[in-house]
């Protein structure tokens, strides 16, 4: 009965925080917000599906009902988390409050630390529920990997599917679910299992990818994975690359396509080459960059190019411009791999910083720091005992931490509203690690 009143009470005191929020803001849009609403090509489908079955629903009730809809699925993950937390590692009263403030950490310093200041679960933007559905993913992956409990294996692998459909970046989730499970069937021998995990990982890229067509097809008429995805991973590579390497272009259109973006690329000085200060500040300044390069530079200059060909279709465009991208970063890459893996690995390493703390000179110190403890940290637990629990929430911690840093960096920039999925489940891991050692040196 204690644990059922303590399980509502938690879940009543996130109601009111999420619903304060939405009391306070109400459903804020934002610059990604219209190609959510709009079901665009870009976009992965299942936010905007959701938005538009609210839509469908409630009509002009659509901004209340989402924002209810978004605040209250918010309240339940977040509870759903905190408790579980509570019970599997027997924290007391305070620790469950700690716990809390962890899991509302990142509602906390977005608006706070970010550049947009949004409030995560009031925007019209995929967090509002990927976010909360990320703690649930982490509660189903850490039973998995301390019970090997098929439902909880089954469940997070559903879980990640879902996420993958929301935020492309969620792919990780997938590598957290193949290590942790893999992972737990060797420690048990269970060599047939690991084919089983191998054979998921293909259903779940088959499935996503259905999936997707199939969206596209029913709303933008045409059987195709979402589109920009290369156009995007192509803007990092092109930072990096020096005009020279177009001579090694064979084919005569795509060498004419490279010249024409770089050149303006040049102009306006969104290259590696104009770079200065310290790496730190270099690194910023791709950062800044990254985002006028892609629209101001390589969609924009392919849209002119392929009108000038007579091809004025947007989808038509788009499909064209992922082809071009794909193929230019198959040319470009050789020769610029280390500038390219030098800026990727230095913009995942913010990307870590941001998912524990924010970027300065003294918290970047600080979170390399404490993220090589836990590492150290959960090598010991493991060798001490296999089945420890702490080490297992501090395993997916640590992998969570990595897979959204790494992942995001290959196409983007880290940007903190990215990164905000990191900082509960390691901060949960680090503090149920102290309770434990605390609780020895009393024992």
């Amino acid at each position: 009965m204690k644990l059922k009143r303590r399980n509502c009470v938690v879940f009543v005191i996130n109601l009111i925080v999420f619903g304060s929020m939405a009391l306070i803001c109400g459903l804020g849009s934002y610059g990604d917000s219209e190609q959510y609403l709009t079901m665009h090509i870009h976009r992965e489908p299942l936010y905007p599906f959701l938005l538009w079955c609210i839509r469908s629903v409630f009509g002009n009730l659509f901004e209340i009902m989402t924002l209810l809809i978004q605040e209250v699925f918010a309240a339940a993950c977040t509870s759903y988390f905190v408790n579980y937390m509570g019970d599997t590692f027997e924290l007391p009263v305070w620790g469950i409050g700690v716990t809390e403030l962890f899991a509302l950490m990142p509602h906390i310093m977005t608006p706070l630390f970010s550049v947009t200041r949004l409030v995560l679960t009031a925007a019209v933007l995929s967090e509002a529920i990927c976010l909360p559905l990320f703690l649930v993913f982490l509660v189903e992956i850490h039973k998995a990997g301390i019970n090997a409990d098929k439902r909880s294996v089954g469940t997070s692998f559903i879980i990640s599917l879902l996420l993958s459909l929301t935020r492309g970046q969620m792919l990780a989730t997938i590598v957290m679910w193949f290590l942790v499970v893999g992972f737990r069937s060797l420690l048990e021998k269970q060599y047939k299992r690991i084919v089983l995990i191998v054979l998921s990982v293909a259903l779940f890229f088959g499935t996503r990818g259905f999936l997707i067509k199939s969206y596209n097809y029913v709303y933008n008429d045409r059987f195709i994975m979402n589109t920009y995805g290369a156009l995007n991973t192509l803007t990092n590579i092109m930072y990096a690359a020096d005009r020279e390497q177009g001579e090694t272009i064979e084919d005569e259109e795509l060498r004419t396509v490279f010249y024409l973006l770089y050149d303006d690329m040049d102009e306006k000085q969104y290259n590696y080459k104009y770079a200065r200060g310290t790496l730190d500040e270099k690194v910023a300044k791709l950062e800044i960059d990254h985002d006028n390069l892609k629209f101001y530079v390589l969609e924009s200059g392919f849209q002119q190019y392929f009108e000038k060909k007579g091809i004025t279709d947007y989808i038509d465009q788009n499909i064209l411009a992922d082809e071009y991208s794909t193929a230019l970063m198959k040319e470009l890459l050789p020769g610029c791999l280390w500038r390219w893996g030098g800026n990727y690995l230095m913009l995942g390493i913010r990307g870590l910083i941001r998912n524990i703390a924010v970027v300065h000179p003294i918290l970047n110190i600080y979170a390399i720091g404490i993220f090589a403890a836990a590492l150290v940290k959960m090598f010991l637990d493991f060798k001490a005992d296999l089945k420890s629990k702490e080490a297992w929430l501090l395993l997916i911690a640590l992998l969570t931490v990595l897979g959204v840093s790494f992942s995001t960096a290959l196409t983007i920039m880290c940007l903190q509203r990215y990164m905000v999925y990191g900082f509960t489940g390691f901060y949960t891991a680090c503090f149920v690690v102290f309770i434990k050692e605390m609780n020895k040196r009393k024992g």
